[in-house]
């Protein structure tokens, strides 16, 4: 560590804890008030764009089904499309794997996610009816206003 004013310390504990901040970037924080634990407190992944404003929801490719579910649990619904971990989402969404346990549990309990315990993870996928739901929903994001979704091999009488 490039910290001058802890150039001779010498760190002993049996407990790290890295801790991920927006707030004290771009410094390092270190912590050894606590007999036997060192904490380190560092400046979060893409602390840069934190304090950009979102895109309002016409822009987002997954607006209607956001609008029915949310932002985010669209955003895990899309990235489920193979299998995926909380700690995937979470890193991938830029969200908290607590958060992110959340959104997974609600979209479980309403039959659009399926899981499956593989070691020390539990992979996501989508279920038939999160798929027909993206399915759909990229179908009509096609469809111009006033016209009708026809098979093409149908005749028109």
């Amino acid at each position: 560590m490039d910290k001058p004013h802890h150039a001779g310390a010498t760190y002993r504990a049996t407990q790290l804890i890295l801790t991920p901040s927006v707030f004290g970037y771009p410094s390092l924080v270190v912590e050894d008030g606590e007999p036997g634990v060192f904490s380190l407190t560092y400046p979060a992944h893409g602390v840069g764009r934190v304090w950009e404003g979102l895109e309002p929801p016409d822009h987002e490719p997954a607006n209607q089904l956001a609008a029915l579910v949310g932002r985010t649990r669209a955003a895990i619904l899309e990235r489920a499309a193979v299998a995926v971990t909380t700690t995937q989402l979470a890193r991938e969404l830029g969200q908290s794997p607590g958060s992110v346990s959340e959104h997974l549990t609600v979209l479980k309990a309403n039959g659009l996610l399926s899981s499956r315990r593989t070691g020390r993870s539990v992979l996501y996928w989508q279920t038939p009816l999160a798929q027909s739901m993206i399915s759909t929903q990229r179908t009509s994001a096609t469809l111009r206003p006033g016209t009708v979704d026809r098979p093409a091999h149908q005749e028109l009488s």
